[in-house]
C-alpha cells in the first residue's frame, strides 16, 4: 500500500445493531488500571476536553492502533463508538454522530 493512502475500517453502524449494544461503564479504579496498562504497552491516551464530533489524535506510534473511546456521564465512564479512520500511521480520526468529550485509549 502506498504511504499516501488512508486506511478506513468499517463504520460501527455497519457492524452492529445499536439496539443490541451493551453499554460498558468504567469506575475510577478500572480507568487507572487501563491507563497504566496502556502506558506499559507503549500505547497512547488522548483526553478530549472540549466536545467535538470529530477527534483528531496524533499519537506518533508509527502504527495503526486499536481504539477504544469513553465519555464521562454522571461521574461514570461509558463506552462510546465512532467511525475510526487512519489518515496515516501516526494519526487517528474518530467521528461521532454528536459532539462529545471524553478519552480515547490507543494500543
Amino acid at each position: 500500500m502506498a504511504r499516501s493512502e488512508a486506511i478506513r475500517i468499517a463504520k460501527y453502524s455497519e457492524l452492529l445493531d445499536h439496539e443490541n449494544d451493551m453499554v460498558v461503564h468504567l469506575s475510577g479504579e478500572e480507568r487507572s488500571r487501563i491507563e497504566e496498562a496502556i502506558a506499559r504497552a507503549g500505547g497512547h491516551v488522548h483526553e478530549q476536553e472540549s466536545s467535538r464530533n470529530v477527534w483528531t489524535v496524533r499519537h506518533n506510534m508509527g502504527k495503526y492502533p486499536s481504539v477504544a473511546t469513553y465519555t464521562c456521564t454522571s461521574g461514570s465512564m461509558s463506552r462510546i463508538f465512532g467511525d475510526v479512520e487512519y489518515p496515516d500511521e501516526n494519526t487517528v480520526v474518530i467521528r461521532f454522530s454528536a459532539s462529545v468529550s471524553g478519552v480515547a485509549y490507543l494500543n
